[in-house]
Formats: C-alpha cells, structure tokens, sequence
C-alpha cells in the first residue's frame, strides 16, 4: 500500500522543481501525466495484493505472468511517450477493413469519436497479443480506469509509461463534454517492442496497423 501510494506522491513532490525546466509540460500534459500515475499505483496495488492473486487462479501461464510483471518497480518512469493517432484513423484504415472510407459520412460526431477511440484499442490491443494468451488475459485483468475533469483536453491521446525495471504501461485518455475525460490503462506485455526512442515505439505500433496511422513523441523529463 504505501509503496503504491509513493508512485503518485513523488510526482506531486517532484511539481515545483520542475516548473522552471526548459523544456515543461503544458498544463493539460500535467493533467494526464499525473492522473496516468495514479492509475500506474492503483494497479500496481492491485497486482501485488491477495485480491489480485484471487483473479489469474486457474489461468494458464498468469501466475508466471503476475509474477514477471512483480519483479519491476513502477514508483517513476524512466520515459514517457505521448502517443497520437491520426484524426483520419478510420478512413486511412477502411480499405484495409473492407468497408468504404465514407462509412461514416453520416454519423454523429460523438460516434465518430467513439469509434475512432475504439479502432486505437483493437490496433493497441494486439500489442498483448503478439506475446500469447496469457499476456493478453493478464493484461485484461489488470487494468484500471476513471474520468476526470481535464478542461484543454480535445484529442484522444495514448501515453507509455516506461521503466528501468518494470514493463511498460500504456494509459489511453479520450475527451467527452463539459471538460470530462475518461482513461483506461494496461500493462505491456510484449517482448518485441522497442521502448529505447520515440521513433522505435512509432515503428512498432505501425506496423500492427495496415497503414502508419501513429506518431509518437517523448514528453520532458519529470523525475
């Protein structure tokens, strides 16, 4: 319990040191990159409790799973990546879906934006899955989510949290009405992927998709 609760309080401390650094986050950034690591320590908690254990029993392969993800040290990220997808996801992917890029000529805008933050999932959700069943089972398990207020916040954006010792995570915040946001956040599980530069994680994540429909950057050092 207190260990989960340093991840979140060292961010916090670490605030006043950081607002005078060349390069800072903007103010929706902090938002995300700090409702992104308190969401790291609730599942960080979760992993590491008997309730967690209760979850992955008779679950082939997750207890050696769990107990991989245990060995990491999720208190500060060594990186973060913001990750983007394009505002056209849908269109640049239908050919390769099979359906015509105007499908959703006629649908709402909430639709379309719910839609667009569903197609980021299943693209991202075969990160999991590239490394079997009990990773992408696992991985499902373990999850947390919430909303919150982030006023400024006007793009579906996925941040990847990485670390020296533990696997990554990846926290994916999507935007709603009156200044709400919503976020859902896994562990990554996947050996393949290349977390050491921006460019490496662009690289990767496209090609799970039929075309590059990613960019990624990292965002400034906090810690």
């Amino acid at each position: 319990m207190k260990k989960s609760l340093c991840i979140f309080l060292a961010f916090l401390l670490m605030l006043p040191f950081c607002s005078c650094a060349e390069n800072t986050l903007d103010p929706v950034e902090k938002t995300l990159y700090a409702q992104g690591l308190q969401m790291i320590a609730e599942m960080d908690e979760l992993l590491r409790s008997d309730a967690g254990s209760l979850l992955v029993q008779g679950i082939d392969g997750a207890d050696e799973t769990v107990a991989a993800i245990q060995e990491g040290d999720y208190t500060a990220p060594q990186k973060v990546y913001k990750i983007s997808a394009a505002e056209n996801i849908f269109e640049l992917s239908a050919p390769a879906l099979g359906v015509p890029s105007d499908l959703l000529n006629g649908a709402s805008e909430n639709l379309k934006k719910s839609f667009q933050l569903r197609l980021v999932s299943t693209y991202t959700a075969r990160l999991n899955l590239q490394n079997g069943n009990a990773a992408y089972i696992t991985s499902t398990l373990f999850t947390c989510g919430k909303t919150f207020i982030c006023a400024g916040l006007n793009a579906n954006l996925q941040y990847l949290y990485v670390y020296e010792t533990g696997y990554p995570v990846l926290i994916a915040f999507g935007y709603g009405e009156d200044k709400t946001a919503s976020a859902g956040g896994m562990f990554i599980l996947n050996d393949e992927l290349d977390t050491g530069t921006a460019q490496a994680v662009e690289d990767y994540l496209n090609t799970l998709c039929t075309v590059p429909v990613f960019t990624v950057e990292e965002l400034p050092q906090v810690f």
